[in-house]
């Protein structure tokens, strides 16, 4: 069932226009990027949080 969805899923990515976009791909990553950015302090709390880590690998 699982790989069933993955299938369905890689098969919906490839076909659509956003897997030959350049200019999408070029944009979701400066949005991505701008996101990580934003939450990085959210981010780093809950790398601490789930695996454990102390604050200073994570700067």
């Amino acid at each position: 069932m699982l790989r069933a969805a993955i299938n369905h899923v890689r098969r919906a990515f490839d076909t659509a226009a956003r897997a030959t976009d350049v200019g999408f791909c070029i944009r979701y990553l400066g949005q991505l990027n701008t996101a990580l950015l934003n939450h990085r302090e959210e981010l780093r709390e809950l790398i601490i949080a789930e695996v454990g880590a102390t604050r200073m690998p994570t700067v």
